[in-house]
């Protein structure tokens, strides 16, 4: 049974008192920190918000750990594999672009999760293959607040909007249970989060570490839980910036509802899956 997200009015609540906290760090930050040349009297230069940016390139080997379609009301569920025959494994490519003035980062986001499967009709034999297919692709916009800054390390609080929905469409006929044709759509996904992110400042023979652990959960739409941990090593730092190589896990849960017609009648239909996979990136930081 899929976990209903937070309701609407502790929706509001929850932002205003995110948009009140950042206001007023970010006010604290900017007289404390940012804008230090406005309280120098000697100082004729106003000091500006630090700016960074970054980009990445990440191959993901993903495995669907497990998908299942649920009638609640008729009491009825289909497995992915056993039902639908989605193929688990699958390589994809992932991109990243962030900007960040002071505290304040901005990112965006292309992620590619797509699984089909074929298998042998129920009842049509002129139809002798069906296929499914879960896709889960698109951009999604997000934005972080750093609450704790030290060097270029950070641990902060992230938002993040889907610009993409997902879907399940199958043209499979299990036998009567009449599911030749039909499609469900999730809604777009809002959520918050977390972030921890190790950068430093420091090296051995132009080599340091670097390290990241995010994770998010649902707020509005499509209930998307996700977290991520990576580790890797950065090159020394040039006037052109630097790049590292990192690898990770990450695992995404998705969870949305649709109406669908079964046997000529509208009914509630949910979808939940789960998706791991181990991935390698390129960075490049500026």
């Amino acid at each position: 049974m899929i976990k209903r997200g937070f309701p609407r009015v502790y929706f509001i609540i929850l932002i205003a008192g995110v948009g009140v906290f950042l206001f007023h760090a970010g006010m604290n930050s900017a007289v404390a920190e940012d804008f230090t040349g406005l309280r120098d009297a000697f100082s004729p230069l106003l000091s500006l918000p630090r700016l960074e940016a970054e980009a990445r390139v990440t191959p993901i080997w993903t495995r669907l750990l497990e998908a299942k379609l649920v009638v609640p009301s008729l009491q009825l569920s289909w497995d992915s594999r056993d039902d639908f025959a989605l193929e688990p494994d699958a390589l994809f490519l992932d991109c990243m672009l962030r900007i960040q003035v002071g505290r304040l980062s901005f990112r965006t986001h292309y992620n590619m999760r797509d699984y089909k499967g074929s298998t042998v009709l129920t009842g049509l034999p002129n139809r002798p293959f069906g296929e499914a297919r879960f896709d889960y692709t698109g951009m999604r916009l997000g934005g972080d607040f750093d609450v704790l800054q030290w060097g270029r390390s950070r641990v902060g609080v992230n938002m993040d909007y889907d610009l993409y929905v997902p879907n399940f469409t199958a043209s499979i006929n299990q036998g009567n249970s009449a599911l030749a044709g039909k499609q469900i759509n999730g809604t777009a996904a809002l959520t918050l989060g977390i972030l921890l992110v190790y950068n430093p400042t420091f090296s051995f023979y132009g080599i340091s570490g670097v390290g990241e652990a995010r994770a998010r959960w649902p707020i509005l739409g499509t209930e998307v839980t996700d977290w991520e941990i990576c580790a890797g090593l950065k090159s020394a730092e040039t006037a052109l910036g630097s790049v590292g190589l990192r690898g990770g896990y990450r695992r995404t849960s998705i969870a949305f509802h649709d109406t669908e017609t079964f046997n000529n009648v509208g009914v509630s239909t949910e979808f939940d899956a789960a998706i791991g996979g181990w991935f390698g990136e390129m960075v490049y930081y500026y």
